[in-house]
């Protein structure tokens, strides 16, 4: 029989514009249901959006052709947000955010793939390749005809930060005595009609 495996590939998820990926909910198990070992780190593509890497330790994801035939996989869950205040809805496959193998692996097919034009994830300085990815998924988030309240602090020579999201230090605001901090109450009418009356507690 014949091996072809990868050992230790890295997983790349692209954080589309209008989500949030929490990192702290990420979970990586192998074919038989056990936990990877992962360490995840944020980096930046090359067209400004965040990508989630990550480094797996001690993993071989691949096939022996022969008899018995031995499949070795990973599953991948974690939670995404979606931003209902953007109107209009929202379409994604999975191979729009899902990409894994390293900087010197890539797909030699285009199904399944994920295309990495314009954003380089795996950062080997090629942004016009594709990657390997997973099978094809859709999801459809309609638009929200709703009236959403989002808070923000904005610590002074900060500006407003994003939304608290668990496991991510970048929106996490710290403060010392004598720190000036403004507080933003935003509300977004994304319905078809007037919102008339507002109560604030």
């Amino acid at each position: 029989g014949t091996t072809t495996v990868i050992n230790n590939p890295d997983v790349y998820l692209h954080e589309l514009d209008g989500t949030t990926i929490k990192p702290s909910s990420i979970k990586l198990t192998d074919q038989d249901g056990k936990d990877v070992d992962f360490s995840v780190h944020q980096e930046t593509a090359s067209n400004g959006d965040k990508v989630y890497v990550l480094k797996t330790t001690n993993t071989t994801v691949g096939e022996f052709v022969g008899y018995p035939t031995k499949e070795k996989y990973l599953n991948l869950s974690y939670d995404t947000v979606f931003d209902v205040t953007l109107d209009k809805t929202f379409s994604m496959d999975a191979q729009n955010v899902i990409a894994w193998g390293g900087s010197d692996v890539a797909s030699a097919v285009s199904y399944n793939s994920f295309n990495d034009t314009g954003l380089d994830v795996n950062q080997n300085g090629i942004d016009d390749e594709k990657l390997l990815s997973v099978q094809t998924s859709l999801l459809n988030v309609s638009k929200q005809d709703t009236v959403v309240v989002q808070t923000f602090l904005s610590l002074a020579g900060e500006g407003a930060k994003d939304a608290y999201v668990e496991g991510e230090d970048s929106t996490v605001s710290y403060f010392t005595p004598g720190t000036d901090a403004d507080y933003t109450v935003q509300v977004t009418n994304t319905a078809s009609s007037a919102a008339n009356t507002f109560e604030l507690y």
